[in-house]
């Protein structure tokens, strides 16, 4: 019997898109409305739409120091790794 086997990256990829597709399902109509909203206020600037427009905008960069913090975390591995002081520094940080 031939069995279907899931191993590795393939794996973690199905386990990490699910969420995003049931996050996307749940809350298509928001965010169908904001992208629509958006678009109205770029070319029309038509104040109904202003206040999702700038939950937009909101959203952008409220992400941006999270990308910032995620990408100064993989530059602090990567160095720890190729240095190995990775121990240290987590000693050091809660003592």
């Amino acid at each position: 019997m031939n069995m279907l086997k899931i191993e590795g990256l393939s794996f973690e990829l199905l386990m990490n898109t699910a969420p995003l597709f049931a996050v996307l399902l749940i809350y298509k109509e928001d965010l169908l409305r904001l992208a629509k909203n958006g678009v109205q206020y770029l070319t029309t600037k038509e104040q109904s739409a202003k206040d999702d427009f700038r939950f937009i905008i909101y959203l952008i960069l409220g992400t941006i120091p999270a990308g910032v913090i995620g990408i100064l975390f993989l530059v602090l591995l990567l160095y720890c790794r190729r240095t190995r002081h990775l121990i240290y520094l987590i000693k050091k940080a809660v003592s």
